[in-house]
C-alpha cells in the first residue's frame, strides 16, 4: 500500500513482485502468482459507451472518420464504441487542407485610412 494513499485501496504491483511474488499481464488481464497458485484479477466489464464519430474526430485531433471507425471496430478502446452518424463538415479540417496558394493574402479593397480594416481570429 502507498502510505499517503492508504485509504484509497491502491495495490502496488512493483511492491508485490519485490516481495517474491510474480505478476503477468495477458490480453488485458492480470494474473497474480502466490507461490504455485495463480489468481486471475479481472474487473467487471461495463457496456461500451456509444460516442458519435464526429465528437471523437474533434477529441482525437481531427483524425479521419474512417480511421476512427476502423479503430473502434478492432476494439482499440475498452470503454467506447464509435457510432457512425451523418458526417458534418469540419470547418477546421477544410481550412487546414486549403492549399497555401489558394488562400487570400491581400485585402480585396485597400483601406484608405488607419483603423478602417480590422483583422481578427475567431476561435470556436
Amino acid at each position: 500500500m502507498t502510505p499517503c494513499l492508504a485509504d484509497q485501496r491502491l495495490f502496488s504491483i512493483t511492491n508485490f513482485v519485490n516481495n517474491g511474488h510474480k505478476a503477468t499481464f495477458e490480453r488485458n488481464a492480470l494474473k497474480l502468482y502466490f507461490g504455485d497458485r495463480s489468481v486471475p484479477v479481472t474487473r467487471k466489464s461495463k457496456p461500451k459507451k456509444r460516442v458519435r464519430a464526429e465528437l471523437l474526430h474533434k477529441r482525437l485531433g481531427h483524425r479521419y472518420t474512417t480511421t476512427i471507425l476502423a479503430a473502434s471496430e478492432h476494439g482499440v478502446w475498452a470503454d467506447v464504441e464509435a457510432q457512425f452518424t451523418p458526417d458534418q463538415d469540419c470547418v477546421d479540417c477544410k481550412i487546414a487542407t486549403i492549399r497555401a496558394s489558394d488562400r487570400n493574402k491581400h485585402p480585396y479593397t485597400p483601406s484608405e485610412r488607419f483603423g478602417q480594416m480590422v483583422f481578427m481570429d475567431i476561435e470556436h
